[in-house]
């Protein structure tokens, strides 16, 4: 378990991190819905260690910039300019 050095780091809830907990949550919440809690369980668990490795080999802020790139769903902060541009706009001219 990853003991939190500093006062920015992610949020831990019980041995997982803030989002790590939370697909975890759902995928738990989903098999309590279907009535099949023993399977999503390990599915939970699969899930949480796959998105992990694909989470720790990227770049910090990398849904984010796929929300924008993909959907053009902006970020809470603005920047310095005061809004984004298109996500649509591929080229610049």
């Amino acid at each position: 378990m990853k003991i939190p050095n500093h006062a920015d780091d992610p949020m831990q809830i019980l041995l997982w991190e803030q989002d790590e907990a939370l697909i975890f949550i759902m995928v738990f919440g989903l098999g309590i819905l279907i009535n099949n809690l023993t399977v999503f369980l390990f599915i939970g668990l699969i899930a949480v260690r796959g998105y992990r490795r694909v989470r720790d080999r990227q770049p910090r802020g990398i849904g984010q910039h796929l929300l924008y790139w993909w959907f053009g769903v902006g970020s809470v902060k603005k920047n310095r300019w005061g809004s984004f541009k298109n996500p649509y706009i591929r080229r610049w001219f």
